[in-house]
This record gives C-alpha cells, structure tokens and sequence, in this order.
C-alpha cells in the first residue's frame, strides 16, 4: 500500500474555508481551541453539532447555548442544531424553534435512533417538515454502537453505519418523499460509495427483497445527490471512491474536529491531504471550503461581513 507523503508544513492556504463538520459538548466547550485551531488552518467558520445527547431537553439547552456561541462569535461559528429524534414531535417542536428563535443554519442527527435507521417510516414527518424548510442535514453514523470486532467503533465501524443509513434511506424511498432537504453524509460517505456498485448490481434480483422496487439508476441518482465531507477522509483510496459516486462540487470541507478521535496531527495530516491531492485541479481543491455556500448562505453571510448580520 502507498502512503502518501503531504508537502509542506503550511495547512493555511485554505482561509475563507467552512468546516461543516465538528462536534462539541457544553460541560466541556472552550472557544479559545477552536480559533486557535482554525487560525492556523485556515479555517473561517466551524459548524457546531453535538450528538452525543438525544432526549428534547438536552437538546433544546444544547442548542440554545450553541446560539449564544454563534452570537458571540457570528463570523467564526454556525449551528447545526441537535434533533431529538427519540421523541418525533419533540423533534417537529425543535425545528420550529430552532428555525424560528434561533436562526440555525442547519441540523444534525445520528444515523440510527433506538435501534432505527432513518429511512423507518416513524421518521417521515421529521424528513417531510426538513424537506418543506428546504433544510441541511448532516447525517452522522454512531460513534456509539457496539464494534463487531474487537476494534474501537470510531476505527471503521462508522463507516458500514453510514452505508446502512444510506441503503436504508434507498430502500424507503425517504428522500424521494423530501424533494427539498439537502443531506450531508460525513467521512466521504463511510462505506456506501466502494458498495455502492454492489448494491446497484443486485438490487434487482429476486432475493433481495427490494419491495419498493429501488432500481440501479435511482440509486446512483441518489449518490449524485448526497453532499459528502471529507473527514478523515483525504487519502486517495476515499476519495477515488467517493469521485466515482459523485462530482467535486458535492464535496465539502469536514474536519471532525471536536471529535476523541480527532487529535491535531489528525486533522492537520487530513488537510495536507486534500489541499495536495492529485485526484483534484487547485481550483477543486479550493472548492472544498466553498461548496457550502448554496447550503449554509446565512453562515457565509456572516463569514463575509459578520457585524451586519442580525440574527
């Protein structure tokens, strides 16, 4: 196997960048870290998500302190406000508020919630009321299920969750009921983009049990569709998979900082990573921290002119 070798020290030629993807728990939130972190690489702007609590109440104290982070520092950070997706009206309750009183940017949720994937029909108002908001969702896989293997689950467990959210997804038509909500699947979308042509191959034969009739075409519609981040995901094996499901423009820049298993040297490495990746033109890769912007307009406004944004 090549490792590849990343030139130069210097990770900050990415400034002006939106990292959609980073993690943070209020007992333990400190501010100085991040920016610092972010200086250094170039970073403009940090997309909070907490998902390490589920229940309406931590929820909604986790966002509305997030929001007063946001308020403080309106160019650095953006919101993806937590779901309690436990309790599905608690969960319809938070987006209404969460749009209406604290003008987040977007939403994060796990994967799979009490033992069900996303694409279970008693989820379906939640996706209809993100659809109608014309809403960004980032689709975490659990940190937190048990490891087939004697392994940490953040290894690679969380990719195979991801690719069982997405076929989950395919096989319940969950999108195509919510034309309009935008889905951020992290980690360059785990395992589904390499198994992606596997699950086209044989979704047509008998013994699958495909009830809903999901065809080859439609789920390669829906890989195109997905926007994907890049955590931990800047080697060549990631990408190359996840170019051949998917065009640059959907790819967008994700760092996982926040996250245990996310140390600096991690994060850095990661970056050197795409910034010198063959796989993409310098434009391409310049892209990567832009992308967002058709997703999070309100963030990018404030990562342009942050005093002159209200609310």
């Amino acid at each position: 196997m090549v490792i590849e070798q990343p030139g130069g020290d210097d990770v900050a030629g990415n400034a002006g960048w939106l990292d959609v993807h980073t993690h943070f728990e209020v007992p333990s939130w400190e501010a100085a870290p991040r920016l610092e972190h972010m200086d250094r690489t170039g970073v403009t702007m940090q997309l909070l998500s907490n998902l390490s609590i589920s229940d309406p109440a931590g929820a909604r104290a986790s966002n509305e302190f997030a929001a007063s982070v946001v308020a403080e520092h309106p160019g650095r950070f953006g919101l993806l406000a937590t779901l309690p997706l436990t309790d599905v009206n608690a969960a319809l309750e938070e987006i209404a508020y969460a749009k209406r009183e604290l003008n987040v940017d977007g939403f994060a949720t796990l994967g799979v919630v009490d033992g069900r994937y996303l694409g279970d029909p008693r989820f379906a108002p939640v996706w209809a009321e993100l659809s109608r908001q014309r809403a960004t969702v980032l689709v975490h896989p659990s940190p937190f299920s048990r490891p087939v293997l004697d392994l940490p689950t953040p290894l690679f467990e969380v990719g195979f969750d991801t690719a069982r959210v997405v076929v989950d997804m395919l096989w319940h038509r969950t999108l195509e009921a919510a034309p309009d909500v935008h889905v951020v699947l992290p980690h360059a979308g785990g395992c589904f983009p390499a198994l992606s042509g596997r699950v086209c191959m044989l979704a047509g034969e008998d013994w699958v049990g495909n009830t809903q009739q999901v065809t080859a075409a439609q789920i390669e519609q829906a890989a195109s569709r997905f926007w994907y981040d890049t955590a931990m995901s800047g080697s060549l094996p990631s990408l190359s998979a996840l170019l051949a499901v998917t065009s640059p423009d959907h790819v967008l820049y994700g760092s996982d900082f926040g996250a245990p298993c996310a140390g600096e040297d991690v994060l850095q490495h990661n970056v050197r990573l795409l910034r010198t990746s063959p796989l993409l033109s310098p434009a391409q890769r310049d892209g990567l921290g832009r992308h967002g912007a058709e997703l999070f307009p309100r963030a990018f406004a404030r990562m342009q002119s942050p005093a002159t944004v209200q609310g």
